[in-house]
């Protein structure tokens, strides 16, 4: 099965990182980043308005409700950092109310850094042949965003 997948990349003077966000046919959007790079910790922070109800009480889980609508972020790899009122603006000089949510990636044995997480997703068992194609992307000429030097 293939899905509808974008990403990017940017390389900086302390190493390399990536975003691949893949469509899941039945709904919602799988969420990849990596860093290559030990330090500094990377970290992917959301914005959710202050209108959605935010429920953060299982460790891998954030449930946002507005209205009748509901849907969960799911954190498959790499966990919830903090969970903070702050404020934003969707519109010029106009600040409002938000949780932000800071999601920081797992280490692997080489140091580098990676995280997954899902927004929406309605049938799980797509998440699994969604991240071996988003991982097997090659977004600077390599193989695989799994298998960096």
């Amino acid at each position: 099965m293939t899905f509808p997948v974008i990403g990017g990349q940017v390389t900086t003077e302390v190493g390399w990182c990536a975003r691949v966000v893949c469509a899941l046919p039945s709904g919602g959007l799988l969420v990849i980043d990596q860093w290559e790079s030990a330090q500094p910790p990377g970290a992917s922070n959301l914005l959710i308005p202050s209108e959605w109800l935010v429920d953060t009480e299982e460790p891998a889980v954030v449930r946002a409700r507005f209205g009748d609508v509901e849907t969960d972020l799911v954190i498959y790899h790499g966990r919830l950092a903090t969970r903070e009122d702050k404020t934003w603006s969707r519109h010029y000089f106009q600040t409002e109310k938000a949780t932000s949510l800071q999601l920081e990636p797992a280490r692997d044995s080489g140091g580098n850094q990676r995280l997954v997480f899902g927004i929406g997703v309605v049938d799980s068992s797509e998440v699994a042949s969604a991240r071996v194609q988003a991982e097997t992307l090659d977004l600077r000429g390599r193989t695989s965003m799994s298998a960096r030097p």
